[in-house]
């Protein structure tokens, strides 16, 4: 019977020094003393990692939970437990891989939750052991360890899977060579990988230490700041000997940026710890009198503004309570807030007070108290001030003056009102009327809560309540008010207790409001504006990558197609594909619409032609159910725009009518020349003046507010799927906003929708027209030596076949300096060169161009770009068939272009 074996080895060898031989290789025993020194334990830790503890445990099939065989439920050092990062590790035989997609999707998976992670504010110290157990999760084969520089000395911050005397051993290392592929990135700024340290001198003097743990390769990258500089290592071990392909060091490189993001955040809350300390400095020097406060009204700090201005020393003031220095008729009030902030009840207020400065002067003070709170506790009261003094002064000659008092109120641009606990409207400014469009007659002697929206009834009732207790104590509160049209205005209220001289008892509230609905709206809409431009860039970055999968299968299947015999026809499935790549085109063009990125060729544009050469079409579009309606001036409504985009908005906005009325209904679309007002203007968000407005209105069945907020996000739509694709408004909007215009849009639930589109008048345009090219069929190449600059690969590929298919000849390059490096190679012997805008390696393509043309001022060059049109060239100006082939385009387009660049290069020659 054969000798049972645990991971390949007979079962003997678990005892003694066979683990040892078992576990390791090479005969440390007999080279290094491992048993006199620190790392026995290192050893006896691995020998437990590797044989897995219970002695009829199959190691080689065992599964474990996190790294290492920990449980998923073990607590890290900080107390709580860590992510479980499920990863089945193996011994001795290979586990079945698992299919790229899935790996892709758990590894995306962890990668959102590290992220998520970092967001919430993790201390860097938990999160790097976190990454280091997801990368190991992610990599079964590997150990995860992250070395942060400091002081020009290794520290080791995260290390799970390495014992204790190992992270000893490491940490306070000074990088110096001989001391592992970590210490060679650190001084050379480069990935290190040190596929078998055995044999690399890199290792020399820690070649023990690795053996020790099991470690035969171990690949280094450098972690840098946003300067560059090396702040740590990401090294990934392995106990076996292995070379990373290009696709692993990709990876790596992706993670260590990653971990750079959590050292970045790490800094900048230390750098947060020193704004505090500014903070206190600033307390110093402001002229704000601060001060804290305890729980039974001692002070525990006060700034140098409150000592100089009430004249205490310091000596003087830790014998005080707050309620010594505050003015005898305003301890009471005083008291109850700080009663209420002391329970609770409020967390901070604005207040105003007298204190008696130590040579008896009464100071005025007006200000903030706040309570801070621990475990239900008060820890402190802190107060904010400034000396009103002199402005008290003010306003108490003020008051001397009825009129005068008087006469202020009415000419405030604020709403004044006085009421009285109940609310009932005892005084109503006159700017009531300009705000509100109310008279005060109107409003006088009627209930405040008739106006007042009833959900703000609770939090206004609330603030007055608390007016009423406070002694010239204000109160701020924000509600809504209705105005004459039936509108709700918001308003920031300040509510103060009043009371007439003669008579105490009469006790009223006095309210100062000012109308942020203005205000409020232009916040809405920036964030509107701003969430618009996000989504915008974020769609025409898709476009872009899309157009390079676009061009080759386009460029593939063209390829195919011209292999096949012209008497047999292309097959079906070759035509299906082209015909899914200009479908897939279509709805990129709509994304670089929406997110401004499509050139557009703006001229006089009559919209009155547009629609009336559109009617037809769009007849038939809406069906026989639908009646459409024209509405078109006698004069013409001249505007500056692209025509074809132009048209490109009547098609989507009446196709969405259409969609909206399946019971059939009415479609109407007009146009007018329209001047706007400033604020017409600003509510519109365009400029100022004349404009062309065109409009397109529908008896459909309406959009509640939650879809009308939506409707210009791309992929938003309420149709069912395959119904479709979400674009058409967006791209609206897009073309739109990319001419300078504007778009309204009214709709509710069973009343139809009106969309009005604002574009720029044609006033003080000229007439002008682009010449068109003709067109004729582009001859082949006569072994032009043409130089390709892309760096997508499968691009650069399908392009080079296509070309020297055609008798060119071809060089590639997949990025700028390769280029240069190519051109000099050749010296200049080269007719033409065709880059990609957009590229890595550091270079654009306009970058390239010039540096080319530096050389050789006649040289031809074709641009390409998945961007479209409105990729930026500089200086350069993009002309389609001319100097610029967009992602994706027929072969034709592109031989024309490029023989068109030949010619002209020739001519300028």
């Amino acid at each position: 019977m054969p000798e049972p074996r645990v991971c390949g080895s007979p079962r003997r060898s678990r005892d003694s020094w066979g683990v040892h031989r078992h576990l390791f290789p090479v005969r440390l025993h007999r080279t290094f003393p491992l048993w006199r020194t620190p790392l026995a334990l290192t050893y006896l830790w691995i020998a437990r990692k590797r044989l897995g503890g219970a002695s009829e445990a199959r190691v080689d099939r065992a599964e474990r939970v996190g790294r290492g065989g920990r449980p998923a439920s073990d607590a890290g050092k900080g107390g709580s437990a860590p992510t479980t990062w499920r990863a089945a590790r193996t011994d001795g035989e290979a586990r079945p891989p698992a299919s790229p997609a899935a790996a892709e999707a758990d590894r995306g998976a962890i990668e959102r939750r590290l992220v998520a992670r970092l967001a919430a504010g993790e201390r860097l110290e938990r999160w790097l052991e976190e990454f280091c157990r997801a990368y190991e999760a992610i990599h079964p084969d590997s150990f995860a360890t992250v070395l942060l520089l400091r002081g020009g000395v290794f520290r080791v911050a995260a290390a799970p899977s390495l014992p204790e005397t190992a992270r000893q051993a490491l940490d306070g290392l000074r990088p110096a060579p001989g001391l592992g592929s970590c210490a060679a990135a650190a001084l050379s700024g480069q990935p290190v990988f040190a596929t078998d340290v055995c044999t690399r001198a890199s290792w020399e003097k820690l070649r023990p230490l690795a053996l020790a743990l099991g470690v035969r390769s171990c690949w280094s990258f450098p972690i840098r700041d946003e300067t560059g500089a090396v702040v740590g290592i990401l090294a990934s071990s392995h106990t076996t000997v292995r070379r990373p392909g290009r696709t692993e060091q990709q990876e790596l490189e992706h993670w260590a940026r990653l971990c750079a993001l959590a050292i970045e955040r790490d800094q900048r809350q230390a750098e947060i710890r020193e704004h505090a300390e500014l903070l206190h400095d600033l307390f110093e020097s402001t002229s704000d009198l601060i001060q804290s406060v305890d729980e039974r009204g001692r002070f525990l700090f006060v700034n140098r503004a409150w000592r100089e201005t009430l004249g205490y020393e310091e000596h003087e003031i830790a014998r005080l309570s707050v309620f010594d220095v505050i003015a005898p008729e305003h301890r009471n009030s005083c008291g109850r807030i700080f009663e209420r902030l002391c329970n609770g009840e409020l967390q901070q207020t604005l207040a105003e007070t007298v204190f008696v400065a130590r040579d008896g002067r009464r100071v005025w003070l007006e200000g903030n108290v706040s309570a801070s709170r621990e475990a239900g506790r008060l820890v402190w009261t802190r107060g904010i001030f400034r000396d009103v003094t002199e402005r008290r002064e003010a306003l108490e000659k003020l008051r001397a003056s009825e009129e005068r008092f008087r006469r202020l109120i009415e000419n405030a641009s604020d709403l004044i009102t006085v009421f009285c606990p109940r609310g009932r409207i005892v005084y109503q400014s006159p700017s009531s009327e300009r705000i509100l469009g109310l008279s005060p007659v109107d409003l006088a002697g009627r209930s405040l809560w008739e106006y007042v929206h009833p959900e703000d009834h609770e939090p206004l009732r609330a603030a007055v309540h608390t007016a009423l207790e406070a002694v010239e104590q204000p109160v701020d509160v924000s509600f809504r008010f209705r105005d004459a049209k039936g509108a709700w205005r918001f308003l920031s209220a300040r509510l103060r207790r009043y009371s007439e001289a003669a008579s105490e008892r009469e006790v009223s509230l006095l309210c100062n409001a000012r109308d942020d609905t203005e205000r409020r709206r232009l916040e809405a809409q920036l964030r509107r504006a701003q969430k618009m431009e996000a989504i915008g860039r974020l769609a025409g970055g898709i476009a872009h990558d899309f157009n390079n999968v676009l061009t080759v299968i386009q460029g593939c299947s063209s390829l195919l197609l011209e292999s096949i015999p012209d008497e047999g026809g292309p097959p079906q499935l070759l035509e299906e594909i082209r015909r899914a790549v200009d479908r897939a085109s279509d709805l990129v063009r709509q994304l670089l619409l929406f997110g401004r990125q499509q050139a557009m060729r703006p001229r006089r544009v009559s919209l009155g032609d547009v629609v009336t050469r559109l009617a037809r079409m769009l007849t038939r579009i809406v069906g026989e159910d639908i009646e459409l309606r024209l509405s078109l001036p006698e004069q013409d409504v001249v505007i500056h725009a692209d025509p074809s985009m132009v048209e490109q908005v009547v098609m989507n906005l009446v196709v969405n009518a259409r969609d909206a009325l399946p019971d059939g209904g009415e479609v109407e679309i007009g146009c007018e020349r329209v001047e706007l007002e400033e604020a017409d203007a600003r509510e519109i968000e365009v400029r100022a003046g004349v404009h062309g407005r065109l409009w397109v209105r529908d008896t459909g069945s309406g959009m509640p507010p939650e879809v009308l907020e939506r409707i210009f996000e791309p992929f938003f739509t309420t149709k069912e799927v395959g119904k479709g694709t979400g674009l058409g408004l967006s791209t609206v909007y897009g073309i739109v906003r990319q001419h300078g215009g504007g778009i309204e849009v009214e709709s509710r639930p069973g009343q139809g929708t009106l969309f009005r589109v604002y574009f720029p008048s044609a006033d003080g345009v000229s007439s002008s027209g682009s010449p068109v090219a003709e067109r004729r069929p582009a001859p082949r190449g006569s072994g032009e030596r043409i130089l390709l600059v892309e760096d997508e690969e499968a691009v650069r590929r399908l392009v080079a076949t296509m070309l020297e298919r055609r008798g060119y000849t071809v060089l590639t390059a997949e990025s700028g300096p390769d280029a240069l490096r190519i051109w000099r190679e050749r010296g200049g012997a080269i007719d033409l060169v065709m880059t990609d805008l957009v590229m890595a390696g550091g270079m654009s393509g306009v970058e390239l161009a010039e540096a080319l043309r530096r050389e050789r001022p006649d040289l031809a060059i074709v641009f390409t770009s998945g961007y479209g049109e409105s990729a930026r060239a500089g200086e350069i100006e993009l002309v389609p068939g001319r100097n610029f082939v967009p992602k994706p385009s027929r072969m034709p387009v592109l031989l024309e272009t490029i023989r068109h660049a030949l010619e002209a290069a020739r001519r300028d020659g």
